[in-house]
């Protein structure tokens, strides 16, 4: 699926920095945003929930194939997907650690950036 929510609108803070169980976010102006590539789901209040992976590339492949320009990418129900431990930026397949800070990695099965160990 595609964003139901836009990246831009997620979590208001106090602090100057974002819990890491809100997933891959930044903060700007004392809200934390989605990072680019992950879009916030909707909780069963009908708000901002964690900020997930986006797979979706936002581009069919019902009539044509999906470009290899667009990385790891597999058509799925006429819409171009990222593979596995793949997450969608700017309608291209990026490896998941594209979301974390240079000294983390994407840990798929918790959906959150954890610090790499030396």
């Amino acid at each position: 699926d595609t964003c139901k929510i836009s990246s831009a609108l997620s979590f208001i803070t106090k602090f100057s920095s974002c819990y890491d169980s809100t997933g891959p976010t930044f903060c700007s102006e004392k809200k934390c945003l989605c990072q680019p590539g992950t879009c916030a789901n909707i909780t069963k209040k009908g708000k901002a929930g964690k900020c997930q992976p986006q797979v979706n590339t936002g581009v069919k492949c019902d009539v044509l194939p999906c470009e290899r320009s667009r990385g790891e990418v597999v058509c799925e129900r006429g819409d171009c997907v990222c593979k596995a431990n793949h997450v969608a930026v700017n309608h291209t397949c990026q490896h998941v650690d594209v979301l974390c800070k240079d000294n983390q990695y994407y840990d798929v099965a918790k959906g959150l950036c954890q610090k790499r160990k030396n």
